[in-house]
């Protein structure tokens, strides 16, 4: 791995991630060019450049550790949240759990929000009228509930068949 491989890695998993966003702009407002209007601002701001103190200027995009490595998994839940909207059935639902289980798990303190929300998300519009009956609220709960469970179940096991040794959950936490 050398300094110039890495970095197009990163530069490619941010443009997927930004593209990801434009994508749900586009479908949520039904146009390319209404999307354009909201996601030009959306990457200026994301992109300004802030002043520490120091003559050096900071940028989220600047330091890999933010974006994309912390930013890209919820940029994909957000995708997924929007294509199950899009179209609701358990596959849609199912797929959207598992990764955003999946992402939860690998970056807690921006994975578990991205996915928490979606659940919310899906909950909310999945509504016809002004409150949400029962059974279709446990039924995303319950497969919510059943995508943690195999992305916490694949990871332990992924982690045991490749290491020997069961993964210790605390120290996901420890930082």
């Amino acid at each position: 791995l050398t300094t110039g491989s890495f970095t197009f890695v990163m530069v490619g998993l941010s443009v997927v991630g930004l593209l990801a966003l434009y994508w749900v702009f586009s479908w949520l407002t039904g146009s390319a060019l209404a999307a354009l209007m909201l996601y030009v601002p959306f990457v200026a701001v994301a992109l300004f450049p802030t002043v520490n103190g120091d003559p050096y200027r900071f940028s989220v995009f600047a330091y890999y550790a933010v974006a994309p490595l912390r930013y890209f998994g919820p940029w994909i839940v957000t995708l997924l949240c929007a294509a199950a909207i899009r179209r609701p059935d358990p596959f849609h639902y199912s797929l959207l759990f598992l990764v955003g289980a999946s992402v939860a798990l690998n970056n807690v303190d921006f994975g578990l929000a991205a996915w928490v929300g979606s659940l919310a998300a899906i909950v909310v519009s999945s509504r016809d009228s002004l409150f949400i009956p029962f059974r279709i609220v446990w039924r995303l709960v319950g497969i919510f509930a059943l995508s943690a469970g195999a992305a916490l179940g694949g990871f332990c096991a992924f982690t045991f068949f490749r290491s020997g040794t069961w993964p210790d959950l605390g120290r996901a936490l420890a930082f």
